[in-house]
């Protein structure tokens, strides 16, 4: 593949064309199913499709307040919010980024199990538990609920509710799940916002469900770089299970190495010619 075939076959892939973007909620739901994973938009860091761009159909969008891809990506969120067919969340890098049903399930089996994975137990804080406990037993909590709860309505301690807040989500502890006005972000745990959650993980392991987030994630790249999948997982795995992850897709051909595109000074990895055009 030569640095032009990869932007061609981007622009396909991401309907980065007026004649392939989304035009309905419909067409973006799907093209989130197909993706596996995406963005509202672009960062370079991250190399993958953005919703924004598709809607519009091309490279270049607006997004200053009023702007109707704004308007579309707020509806289209509330609508998959609620019917639990995608969820955004900041794994890879810390950037949010949108999941499928399918590949939400992944991270969640991921992170289940992250405990009996060297390194990754990350002890809470005292405030970090107790809002947990909080939001669990509320089932759902409104930043402003929980703030005026605690009584964090001091600079510094609506700070220390952002960062606890933030923590947990990282761990996927907690997801943000929409916005009321005046009330701000609707926070609750993965079980209370899918039931189903924890049956459908159980079937992964935590090196399956791994190998097939980073399979999807250089489908969706199309093409990517060793060193990469490493940084934007870093937050969710270590070094070591990632190149496990990464060395068991290229023996079974789930993706390759191209001798051709070179990306970051090494020889690329693609995702094989059957999983772009299928």
């Amino acid at each position: 593949m030569t640095p032009r075939e990869l932007t061609a076959l981007r622009s396909v892939r991401w309907r980065l064309k007026p004649d392939l973007a989304l035009t309905n909620l419909d067409e973006i739901n799907d093209f989130i199913e197909r993706m596996g994973m995406c963005v509202q938009t672009q960062r370079d860091s991250l190399a993958l499709p953005s919703l924004s761009q598709a809607i519009m159909g091309r490279e270049s969008v607006p997004l200053r307040g009023g702007s109707p891809v704004r308007e579309v990506l707020n509806e289209f969120s509330s609508r998959a919010l609620k019917k639990r067919s995608c969820i955004e969340v900041p794994f890879l890098s810390r950037f949010p980024v949108i999941l499928s049903r399918e590949s939400f399930t992944l991270l969640y089996a991921v992170h289940k199990q992250r405990r009996g994975s060297r390194g990754m137990s990350v002890p809470r804080t005292r405030l970090e538990r107790e809002l947990l406990d909080f939001i669990t037993d509320e089932e759902s909590a409104t930043r402003k609920l929980i703030r005026d709860r605690f009584e964090l309505h001091r600079p510094a301690q609506r700070a220390a509710l952002d960062r606890a807040l933030n923590g947990l989500r990282l761990r996927l502890d907690i997801l943000r799940t929409g916005a009321i006005r005046g009330e701000g972000a609707l926070y609750q745990t993965p079980l209370a916002w899918d039931q189903g959650i924890a049956r459908r993980a159980q079937y992964f392991s935590r090196q399956e469900a791994l190998k097939e987030l980073v399979r999807r994630y250089v489908t969706a790249t199309v093409a990517t770089s060793r060193r990469r999948v490493k940084r934007v997982f870093a937050a969710v795995a270590q070094a070591e299970e990632i190149d496990r992850a990464l060395n068991m897709l290229i023996l079974t051909a789930a993706i390759e190495v191209d001798q051709q595109l070179v990306i970051g000074g090494k020889k690329a990895l693609v995702a094989p010619k059957k999983a772009l055009h299928g």
